[in-house]
């Protein structure tokens, strides 16, 4: 009898030492989110960009590289970003995390809630900034599929 095993997908820390607490965070969210929900996978393989979050008030920021089989987090902001995603609150970033969305990102059901009409306010009143929003909006969509824990 064969046992299939299931498709992994890892997310690494790259640093010269310990992560930074964002970068840290962005991770651990991504592991579970890949573990949990294992079609999340492959939307992660279509980011061909890198993205990065920035947190305003301490500066820490992560940029995160998507490849077909792993996601590697950098600590601070590496090479040129599509997307840039800064939280000028300090908590904006859970407020998207709780934002459901289908088809890989593609069907944005979570902005029709309170929750995404909250996260539209903190977008209109520069609270969430996301730079690459009108350039790139389809990759701005996935990665907010990725984050999700809904």
């Amino acid at each position: 009898m064969t046992q299939a095993t299931k498709d992994l997908y890892k997310c690494t820390f790259y640093a010269d030492g310990d992560p930074n607490g964002l970068a840290s965070l962005t991770g651990i969210l991504l592991q579970e989110n890949f573990d949990s929900f294992p079609g999340r996978r492959k939307t992660a393989g279509r980011i061909a960009r890198p993205i990065a979050l920035r947190e305003g008030g301490s500066g820490t920021a992560c940029t995160i590289l998507f490849g077909s089989d792993k996601a590697l987090v950098l600590n601070d902001i590496a090479g040129l970003p599509s997307v840039t995603v800064i939280d000028t609150t300090g908590d904006q970033l859970m407020a998207v995390s709780q934002l459901k969305m289908r088809a890989g990102g593609l069907i944005p059901t979570g902005f029709f809630s309170r929750q995404g009409m909250a996260v539209i306010r903190a977008i209109l009143r520069k609270e969430l900034i996301v730079k690459g929003l009108i350039t790139h909006p389809i990759t701005v969509l996935r990665f907010i599929a990725l984050m999700s824990i809904a």
